[in-house]
């Protein structure tokens, strides 16, 4: 049975030995013959041999084996490949980088490919080194962590290339790469953003995402600038694509098949694209709407056609349509809101005399008076076209607009054509109703025609498809004017050719539905584009230019110069931090470049465009990047999000008239007037197509939100959260206007400029009012099993334009059905609907009946009642990536352990260096240095001050009783000049007493008996900095009496003969196993209680607290959820594998589970509340002021920044004490967590009930800190400190030595755990310590539970806090021999889940 397992493992050696091999001479030889992992064996051995014998002849040979300097035989035992230190040719593999691989969220962004990485850094470069784990490396949402070792440090990062090649038969697939993190040996993190498709087998170079900062390092750095696989015509070709003449330039492919990933819809997008169009059109189709010629035999009839699509503003229009003011109001708040222009004189093509309008403009005014026009003269030459073998009309109307008393603008006069005469007449509001009615709809079929094809198909999409072409062209990913604009070029080109090949084609949709055909309306832009300016261009300019600043309810404008203003200081500050000078913006080439083009390609080089051609400051560049950000997003919500709604009602806006315009007045009638609209087949051709541009598309991402992190400097960020707490408070501007209009205007508001992710519309009878309560229902479907589905939130937007938040953040299991609250965080206090208290009131019930309390040891803290992992509710499990990660880490290992006979030897170890080779390959600096100083005073003494433990140690101001150390004892320890009393009085004598664990019985592990003490360890802190061990005592062990035939041991504090105290100046072997004594008491208090009992089971109890007392309205749930995330299922993992009879305590403690148990017990009765509060436990132990110690600095800075969040968060829902006193669901959480977690002792000083808003804030801090910071101080760095194992053994097999000098290697050795025992507890201490995946930082909240301002500015405050201490951390530990990390925020994790 073993062969087999034998023979596989000496080949697996053999394999992992020849790829080293094959590493190492390509680091050395360069050879690309060498980059082939798939390299015959035989090859990479004769090419050992040649480069071996290559060395041999330019280089003298070494000395001969066995002769003084000779170098070691490579055999068994000897160092692994890689590791040969001193080799004469291969040098050892030194730097360690490691490596992060975002794959992207999207459906189909997984690949099966082989990913390889090559890192170049300004020293040299890395091998490439393929990037593989056990299981699929790059799924769809994955996070994936590698390891790439180098023979050097690289320096500086400067590249990373990805190779994208085949894996065994699989076919080729596309691969979306989000970003790449790689953190140097050094801890130095580097990102390097992708955000792109690799497709087939190629290869990509990506750019660290920290942007140039000047120009001088744009264009020192223009050596690694990247080609980039632009979709557009060659460089050289400065004409670009041109779809026609007098057109911008365009993308140049000849189809959707042909475009590139990057470039190309979303598979969800696609499918949601399919989704619309497809049912839509077969309905109409099978109606036989899409085939019937005729015309419309009456209006209503027009109201059927789209019965399923009707919105607040479509019905609106339908019934107001026809109205004056309704007609005027368009011109405002419509979907052409740029045509109109204030009058200081009437023009002379519109004779119309102050007689005509005088009855119109009522007594005391004239036509003096303020007067807009709206002027079509652009389709004065178009051609027309024929629809349904019939010819159709166009006309270029004048229309004369009046701003009344009243405050509304309403029509005065239209004039059909541009030339007056007898044929000409002027259509005024006093003529017949089908007149005045005909003559307005002409305007607005001229309105259609411009709108569409000028004001939004040429001046957003096409000019924004130029933009987009200019920046793939000319500007690298790594400049920040490419980062800037990248976001707002999404999907740009690909529905562009989408239009192309559905609309603008030979007998197209433009064809088909538009009385101008292509040809006119290849007119019509090409018109536009030769008479669109700069000024147009820039809304502030625009409306400026047009005198329409001062009109009253112009929302657009209003809501526009808003947005303009936003994004204008979004911009601003980007480009202030990037160029520092007008010279700076001059002599970027790149950017210089990018303005040209897009003059040449974009305005076709026409100087009368006021188009710039090069920009010379800062301000024009802000100006010019401003314009393109707001026209590409906002501009473009304005003119095509509301195309269903007001032109569902054709007649409101017809795209073709089959009657010519009326040359006599008089003369029309109903049904001469449904014969000039366009025919049933052309009408639904055309709400067809607004329908489908009209829908909120998946896959959007609203305007200022980059979830594509491209910038990474703590600047730009800043920047961008700034600039979206500015669109929210835009937004919720807009919302409360909208409340007091009879039609809102909504289409500026900024979370619908670019939509939500999942849209559905919902049609009530009535307006509901303020929403409160989503419910949803989850139910069969089909004859499909049941299945859980994870609902993030709800988004509402009411007819209203108010957006409503309904935070879910949980699993539906099974069939049921889920209430959400709105999101604004609300107290009982503050609901006082009975229907929201009653909601209150059914979910506490339902939760607290759900999750219950049980005992599960006496003494302990009462703990969640399930007896197994898979009986615990979905919202709090692992997700399905962490599950996979926790045990994919700890079953390898294991299995290991096994094949490698380690979890079965019971000996002792035979040397001490033989530790290290548990651990073979997953060595950290940390790890290194702890097992080459651990036996030394210096950092026995560092470790209680920044180790795992680093809350134990107290100032000692008398020796106590039990511990008589005398001066002669220690004085050659103290320095000269001084003596224990007087260090005392210093406060230079610290004191380890480990009292906790005094008389608790040991137990047998492996058939052998093992011993306990509860040693004191006196240390001073000497004048060199250090802080040094100078005694002690390890009390011995006595026989006492016996019961049931078993020794009971006598294990207290108290000194005698037998009870030594240990010196330094003892010998080494007396003196390192009496510090091994204590190390292994430091694992007990660390383990047990700061560990296990002080953060996960008390971090228990606040969560299941939480759970029952706190509805999810409440403000403190919103606060505290994020910091609970998995703590009761990792706590249920370490009962079910740590904490049970035969559980890895019991095989692996001296202790076993019992007493281990009992530890923990003792410590809950003296836990004191007082001791929680981080500040005040320093003062109380003495060190607030010891130095070096990192641990105090970091958790005060960290403690810090989150009380000054909580107190933020606290003040805003509770604004005076009687509101914290009255608030009686907080009361009962603090007096559930007093009663579960305490056990009612009121020795512990908790409280048990909070009455002001300083306590509430002391309380909350302590609970946040105590899930999230505290543990990450005392679990992160469990394994580098203990997987030497003499530096924390977990049992001890001889008893404490008595009588010093009687202590040799061989007996250290044999009182160490044996080879089994190490190896379950290293597995065990290597299992928690590794950096989890599905990972959340310390004030990152993916969860938006919040959602009023106050709380989310405290939220990026905090950020901005843990950000800078991070940095602070990151710096000083450049100047450590060891540095302490532990602390810093990004590896500190939310809530307690490893």
């Amino acid at each position: 049975m073993l062969k087999p397992l034998v023979e596989k493992r000496r080949r697996d050696r053999i394999n992992r030995s020849l790829e080293e091999l094959r590493l190492l001479l390509l680091e050395r030889t360069r050879d690309q013959n060498l980059r082939n992992p798939k390299l015959e064996k035989a090859e990479i051995l004769e090419f050992a041999v040649g480069y071996l014998r290559e060395r041999s002849r330019v280089e003298p040979p070494g000395p001969a084996v066995g002769s003084p300097g000779a170098q070691p035989c490579l055999v068994r035992g000897s160092p692994p490949p890689g590791q040969l230190l001193g080799h004469p040719f291969f040098p050892p593999i030194m730097a360690l980088y490691r490596v992060r691989v975002t794959t992207g969220p999207y459906l189909m962004a997984g690949t099966l490919d082989n990913i390889f990485v090559t890192l170049v850094g300004t020293c040299g470069e890395s091998p490439k080194q393929r990037l593989d784990r056990i299981g699929r490396d790059f799924a769809s949402g994955s996070v994936q962590k590698y390891k790439v070792r180098c023979s050097e440090e690289l320096g500086e990062l400067l590249l990373l290339r990805l190779h994208k090649e085949r894996y065994a038969f699989f076919p080729q697939d596309s691969w979306y790469c989000s970003c790449i993190c790689v953190t140097a040996p050094d801890g130095t993190l580097s990102h390097f953003p992708c955000y792109r498709w690799m497709e087939g087998y190629c290869t990509i170079e990506l750019r660290p995402g920290t942007d140039v900062s000047s120009f001088e390092e744009m264009e020192s750095d223009k050596k690694f600038a990247l080609t980039k696989t632009a979709p557009c015509a060659d460089p050289g070709d400065s004409s670009g694509n041109r779809y026609l003449p007098g057109f911008p330039m365009k993308i140049d492919i000849p189809s959707l098949l042909h475009m590139e990933p990057n470039i190309r819809y979303s598979a969800t997008k696609t499918t949601s694209l399919l989704f619309n169009a497809i049912p839509a059109s077969l309905g109409m189709k099978l109606r036989g709407l899409l085939d019937r010629k005729g015309s419309w035999k009456k209006l209503d009839d027009i109201r059927n056609i789209m019965h399923c699509h009707k919105t607040l503003t479509s019905e609106y229009v339908r019934e107001h349509w026809c109205e004056d003011q309704f007609f005027g109001y368009q011109y405002l708040n419509g979907v052409n809101p740029v045509m109109l222009h204030c009058l200081s004189s009437l023009p002379s093509k519109l004779p119309i005399t102050n007689d005509m309008v005088a009855p119109l403009l009522g007594p005391g005014t004239c036509l003096q008076t303020e007067l807009e026009v709206a002027d079509y003269w652009i389709l004065a030459e178009v051609p027309v076209h024929c629809i349904n073998g019939r010819p159709q009309y166009v006309a270029a109307p004048l229309c004369l607009l009046w701003l009344n008393p009243q405050g509304a603008l309403v029509p005065l006069a239209i004039q059909l054509c541009q030339t007056p005469g007898p044929n000409s007449p002027i259509f005024l509001p006093t003529d017949t109703y089908w007149d005045w009615l005909l003559a307005k709809t002409w305007v607005r079929n001229s309105e259609f025609l411009v709108h569409e094809n000028n004001t939004h198909f040429l001046c957003t999409h096409l000019l924004c498809e130029a933009f987009a072409m200019a920046t793939l062209r000319q500007l690298p990913l790594c400049h920040p004017i490419y980062k800037l604009l990248l976001p707002h070029t999404r999907y740009t080109l690909q529905v562009n050719t989408i239009a192309r090949a559905t609309l603008l084609n030979p007998e197209g949709l433009v064809d088909k539905v538009t009385s101008i055909g292509r040809q006119g309306l290849l007119y019509l832009m090409s018109t536009g584009l030769a008479h669109f300016t700069y000024t147009n261009f820039c809304l502030p300019d625009s409306l400026r230019a047009r005198g329409v600043l001062d009109i009253p309810n112009y929302h657009y404008r209003d809501d526009g110069l808003k947005i303009w203003a936003a994004i204008e200081s979004f911009v601003s500050e980007i480009v202030g931090y990037y160029y520092t000078s007008d010279t700076s913006v001059q002599q970027d080439s790149e950017l210089q470049a990018w303005v040209g083009e897009i003059f040449a390609q974009a305005f076709l080089g026409r100087e009368s465009s006021g188009f710039p051609r090069q920009l010379c400051t800062q301000g024009e560049l802000v100006k010019f990047l401003t314009a393109i950000i707001f026209n590409c997003s906002a501009q473009h919500a304005a003119v095509n999000s509301g195309q269903h709604d007001f032109g569902a009602w054709m007649p409101n806006a017809p795209s073709s008239m089959r009657q010519p315009p009326p040359q006599t007045k008089g003369t029309t009638t109903p049904e001469s007037y449904l014969d000039t609209l366009p025919e049933v087949n052309t009408t639904c051709n055309n709400i067809l197509l607004f329908w489908l541009v009209s829908q909120e598309p998946k896959d959007q991402r609203p305007l200022g939100t980059y979830p594509d992190e491209h910038f990474t400097e703590e600047a730009p960020r800043r920047s961008i959260a700034v600039f979206q707490n500015r669109l929210a408070q835009i937004s919720r501007d807009i919302q409360e206007r909208n409340r007091g209009l009879a039609l809102p205007y909504a289409y500026l508001d900024p979370p619908l400029i670019e939509n939500s992710v999942d849209d559905y519309t919902v049609q009530c009878q009535q307006d509901l009012g303020d929403l409160i309560i989503v419910r949803l229902y989850k139910e069969r479907y089909s004859f499909f099993p049941k299945n859980p589905w994870y609902c993030k939130y709800v988004q509402v937007c009411a007819p209203s334009g108010r957006i409503y938040h309904f935070p879910a953040y949980q699993w539906m299991d099974g069939y049921e059905t889920l209430a959400l609250r709105e999101a604004t965080g609300k107290t009982a206090a503050d609901d006082t609907l009975p229907i929201l208290l009653e909601h209150r009131k059914e979910e506490l019930r339902a939760k607290q009946d759900f999750y219950q309390w049980n005992g599960y040891i006496p003494g302990f803290p009462i703990l969640i009642n399930f007896k197994a992992t898979k009986f615990l509710d979905l919202n709090l499990r692992y997700s399905f990536t962490k599950t996979a990660s926790f045990f994919f880490r700890l079953s390898p290992m294991a299995l290991g352990f096994k094949l490698r006979g380690l979890v079965d030897s019971k000996r002792s170890w035979k040397r001490l260096k033989d530790i290290k080779k548990i651990f073979p390959g997953n060595k950290s600096v940390v790890f290194e240095y702890v097992a080459e100083h651990w036996a030394e005073d210096s950092f026995f003494g560092y470790q209680y001050l920044n180790g795992i433990n680093p809350g134990l140690l107290c100032r000692c101001t008398r020796i106590p009783d039990k511990f008589p150390v005398t001066d002669d004892m220690v004085a050659p320890f103290l320095g000269e000049g001084t003596c224990l009393q007087a260090e005392l009085e210093k406060g230079n004598i610290y004191l380890a007493d480990y009292r906790i664990l005094e008389g608790i019985p040991a137990v047998e592990l492996n058939g052998q008996k093992q011993y306990h003490c509860a040693p004191l360890c006196l240390l001073h802190f000497g004048r060199e900095g250090n802080l040094l061990p100078i005694a002690i005592q390890v009390p011995g062990v006595q026989a006492w009496g016996w019961v049931l035939c078993e020794c009971r041991q006598r294990l207290s504090q108290t000194p005698g003969p037998d009870c030594p105290i240990f010196l330094p100046s003892d010998s080494e072997w007396d003196w390192l196993l009496a510090k091994t004594w204590v190390r292994y008491a430091e694992f007990y208090c660390h383990e047990g209680i700061s560990h296990l009992l002080e953060t996960h089971l008390i971090a228990e109890a606040f969560c299941l607290a939480m759970l029952r007392q706190l509805p999810m309205c409440h403000p403190l749930y919103k606060l505290l959820i994020p910091h609970t995330r998995y703590t009761i299922q990792i706590n249920s993992i370490g009962r079910a594998v740590l904490l049970n009879e035969g559980g890895l305590s019991a095989r692996s403690m001296s202790l076993g589970l019992a007493g281990f148990a009992e530890a923990m017990v003792r410590a809950l009765s003296e836990i004191n509340y007082d001791n929680l509060y981080l500040p005040d436990d320093f003062v109380r132990r003495g060190v607030q002021d010891l130095p070096g110690y990192y641990y105090r600095e970091d958790s005060l800075a960290v403690w810090d920044a989150l009380e000054r969040y909580v107190t933020e968060i606290i003040t805003y829902y509770y604004p005076c004490d009687a509101a914290v006193e009255g608030d009686l669901e907080l009361q009962s959480w603090v007096q559930e967590i007093f009663k579960e977690c305490l056990l009612g002792r009121e020795s512990s000083g908790f409280p048990t009930c909070l009455r002001t808003v300083p306590e509430l804030i002391r309380y909350v801090t302590i609970v946040i800190y105590t899930c999230s910071a505290k543990h990450a101080a005392v679990n992160t760095g469990q394994l580098e400190f203990t997987a030497w194992m003499p530096n924390f053994p977990s049992s001890m097999r001889n008893p404490p030595i008595q009588a010093k000098g009687l202590t040799t290697l061989e007996s250290f050795l044999d009182t160490l755990p044996d080879i089994k025992t190490t190896c379950i507890t290293l597995l065990v201490l290597w299992t928690l310590s590794r950096e989890p995946d599905d990972k959340r930082p310390l004030g990152h909240f993916p969860d938006i539970h919040f959602v009023e301002e106050a709380p989310r500015r405290s939220i990026e405050m905090l950020r901005q806090r843990l950000a800078q201490i991070s940095h602070n951390i990151r710096q000083r530990n450049k100047c450590l021999p060891i540095p302490y990390y532990y602390l810093d925020p990004v590896l500190i994790e939310n809530s307690i889940s490893i």
